[in-house]
């Protein structure tokens, strides 16, 4: 039988994937091989994937990625080492995008953006303009060969939002956005829609639902976004509040909606298209903004064609600027916010669901919110202005207008008059000197009861803005723990990517140290993760923070202000408590992981000097099986002190066993040295002197 030439492997590879019978990353790795060892040049690859390139098979993001092309073109041949090429784009693990379920947290590594390409847009990427639709996006469809669409799980005017599983990293659930076909109609469109993705994702902030990456597969157009569970503002407000949502259970929403934007706005990024239905409510009360850029990416910067198309401007919140098609403001935004605002305070839209240029020519204006105060309705009007000039200029002046103590101070009821009959002048007098003293005695009561109830509400609120705050700490601290572990997967996924690709053995071993670093940081990170999602930020804890806040809040608002200082009081506290455990929960995990080292070490010196390790080390591993029962409890704090306490009988432990063990080879030294065996007795010196100062590392 004749032997297959490299050349000769590399056809049949490429057969086998345009025939389907192999996947792209498959072939990616066969290629990678092959260049990396020599067994065929960069043009040959070139020639070899030429018609699967042009039958659209091949991606472009791929023939970049092997380095087998300079320039666009796709085929033409280059002479660039593959060992200088960037390493492979990857796409993110993404915790998804618009609805319920938080994901499990799987130990194998995901792929996601690297930490310091923070403007990348993920791979995969091939311009869907280029190949017709071949099938529609339905459940069961495996976008990038790698996501199965298990079922919807909402749908907006740019596409559909698909439940997802990884089908390489079993148990990782998350949610894809496909948009509409219509997209692929404007080239121009796509361009600016990846270039608002780098934008958004550089945001960053935890009241923006990131996203992660923008790719393609064929004619599909996908993005990958952080996943939530919660509800949407428009759904909460449709299925619990039909009259609108109390004052005091909204002022938090407002301030998280009011936070991403100004941060976004502070960043000259301009959302474009806020409505209740891109505001996300998490299940622990958060609100979050969704699909920053896509409706600014989808006006282009051209007017050929109508975003309202494609469903990316929603007329009823839209300024009159953004209607004429005036290039974004960060003002459109405001009017925009002001329109959600006062849908979720009222129930209603301020014009009725009319728009603002027809509101503008019917000379409309808002009705006044019973729940807001004349200064806080004043400046909801302002935000609502049709002309940018007149609009509130910021988001902060919005916020500040609008918050509770913009309401005034506490308002009496006027005093009704009194009459008096005709008496004489003794009788009028004694009765109006009793009068005037009942009405003295009267007002200081009533002075001394309003002073103690507005000093309590004021630490009430107090309270309630203290842990509103604290609140926001709680859900940012989360997002930091997920990103760190995302990020600590992304290094192992592209130095194995690396070490895979590398020329020369010196270069695979420098890339195999690395990479096992980067391993044993990622499962550090891991086990910060889990403990973080299983018991400091458990669903049961807060959950119950949250009844806390919520119990708190009703009271306020029902004026038990005494009441509401208590539950508002007790949960700021619980809240602080388990902030104080999320910031020592890394530095707990780290005393564990050290804490098994010295172990470890203890056991083989014990192991080398034929003692029983079992025996010596019976109470210390004892007391560390508690600390780590402790850890995962979520009390990392407490953990702390007892892995100190641990490490501490360790090496007292261990200092015992090498003064008895040092002890018994001085014994034997002396009796061989009187038996004048100088050569056993030296061996046995030389055995005490290596112990001693192995004792040392044992302080």
């Amino acid at each position: 039988m004749m032997r297959l030439t490299t050349a000769d492997r590399l056809q049949e590879a490429v057969a086998a994937f345009e025939a389907g019978k192999t996947t792209l990353a498959a072939l990616e790795t066969v290629i990678g091989e092959m260049l990396r060892t020599g067994g065929v040049s960069a043009d040959v690859v070139a020639h070899a994937v030429q018609s699967a390139v042009t039958s659209g098979k091949f991606p472009s993001d791929s023939v970049r990625r092997l380095g087998l092309v300079d320039g666009s073109a796709p085929g033409a041949p280059t002479g660039s080492a593959v060992g200088n090429r960037s390493p492979p784009s990857s796409l993110p693990k993404s915790d998804a995008a618009e609805t319920t379920l938080r994901p499990v947290h799987a130990s194998a590594p995901v792929r996601t953006p690297a930490p310091q390409d923070r403007t990348s847009t993920g791979s995969s990427w091939e311009d869907p303009g280029l190949h017709a639709a071949t099938s529609e996006v339905s459940v069961g469809t495996l976008l990038g060969g790698r996501y199965r669409l298990e079922r919807v799980i909402g749908e907006g005017g740019m596409g559909v939002v698909f439940l997802a599983s990884d089908q390489e990293v079993k148990g990782e659930n998350f949610a894809i956005k496909v948009l509409k076909p219509a997209i692929r109609e404007y080239p121009e469109a796509l361009d600016l829609l990846r270039e608002e993705v780098r934008r958004t994702r550089a945001l960053g902030h935890p009241n923006i639902v990131g996203v992660y990456s923008l790719n393609s597969e064929r004619s599909n157009v996908y993005m990958i976004m952080e996943y939530l569970e919660g509800k949407t503002l428009g759904s909460l407000i449709d299925e619990d509040f039909g009259r609108g949502v109390p004052f005091m259970r909204a002022w938090p929403l407002i301030e998280d909606m009011c936070a991403g934007l100004a941060f976004a706005h502070d960043q000259s990024v301009v959302h474009s298209d806020i409505k209740t239905s891109n505001v996300f409510i998490t299940m622990g009360g958060k609100a979050k903004l969704l699909d920053f850029g896509i409706a600014r990416a989808a006006r282009g910067r051209t007017k050929r064609f109508d975003p309202g198309g494609l469903g990316a401007l929603t007329p009823t919140y839209a300024s009159c600027e953004m209607l004429d098609g005036r290039n974004p403001d960060a003002r459109d935004d405001i009017y925009s916010l002001a329109c959600v605002i006062y849908e979720m305070l009222s129930g209603k839209h301020p014009f009725n669901e009319g728009t603002a240029v027809e509101a503008r020519d019917q000379k409309l204006v808002p009705s006044p919110i019973s729940s807001l105060s004349p200064s806080q309705n004043a400046a909801l009007v302002r935000a609502l202005a049709f002309d940018r000039d007149t609009r509130t200029a910021s988001v902060e002046l919005l916020r500040e207008g609008l918050a509770p103590s913009a309401k005034g101070g506490f308002h009496t009821a006027a005093g009704g008059q009194v009459s008096f009959a005709r008496r004489s002048p003794t009788v009028l007098y004694a009765g109006g000197a009793v009068l005037l003293a009942a009405v003295l005695i009267a007002l200081f009561i009533w002075l001394r009861h309003s002073t103690v109830s507005a000093g309590e509400r004021t630490a009430a609120v107090k309270a309630q803005t203290t842990l509103s705050q604290l609140m926001l700490r709680i859900e940012a601290s989360q997002r930091k723990s997920d990103d760190r572990l995302r990020d600590a997967r992304s290094l192992v996924d592209r130095l194995t990517d690396r070490a895979n690709l590398a020329r020369t053995d010196a270069e695979r071993d420098s890339l195999n140290k690395q990479l096992a670093e980067a391993q044993a940081a990622a499962d550090a990170d891991q086990a910060v993760n889990t403990v973080a999602e299983g018991a400091v930020f458990s669903v049961e804890k807060l959950a119950a923070l949250r009844e806390k806040q919520r119990s708190g809040e009703v009271a306020l608002q029902a004026g038990r202000n005494d009441e509401a200082a208590k539950a508002l009081s007790e949960a700021r506290h619980s809240a602080e408590d388990i902030l104080a455990a999320a910031d020592a929960l890394p530095l707990a995990v780290a005393d564990q992981r050290e804490l098994a080292a010295l172990l470890l070490r203890a056991r083989d010196a014990i192991a080398s000097s034929h003692g029983d390790a079992d025996a010596a080390l019976a109470k210390a591993r004892l007391m560390a099986d508690q600390a780590a029962q402790q850890l995962a409890g979520g009390d990392p704090v407490g953990a702390r002190q007892h892995f100190s306490a641990v490490m501490g009988e360790v090496n007292k432990d261990m200092q015992a066993f090498f003064d008895r063990v040092i002890a018994e080879l001085a014994a034997i030294a002396k009796k061989k040295m009187d038996d004048n065996d100088l050569d056993v007795a030296q061996a046995a010196i030389s055995q005490a002197e290596t112990l001693q100062k192995e004792k040392a590392s044992f302080q």
